[in-house]
């Protein structure tokens, strides 16, 4: 999901989405703050920030599956779950 609330389906779309990010070499922080876990299924409260012309920082939630190899799989993100954390 972008900041303005629209979902981004599909790999062509993300890549378009974050190829400003990837032109400006914007460097991404994240600290997992709290992992839920049930079998092969995890939901993740996560603190992010960006680097950048334009810093900010996010809260976010993800859920993502483990595949048979034993790595994961994000389903599904919503980066902007709380919103912008006002800079100082």
């Amino acid at each position: 999901m972008d900041q303005a609330g629209e979902i981004t389906k599909g790999r062509d779309a993300l890549r378009q989405q974050l190829a400003p990010l990837a032109a400006m070499k914007t460097r991404f922080e994240y600290d997992i703050r709290k992992v839920v876990e049930t079998g092969d299924i995890a939901l993740m409260h996560t603190k992010w920030a960006v680097s950048g012309p334009q810093p900010m920082r996010v809260y976010a939630i993800e859920v993502a599956r483990r595949q048979a190899d034993g790595t994961w799989c994000w389903l599904i993100g919503d980066p902007f779950t709380v919103g912008r954390e006002v800079n100082s």
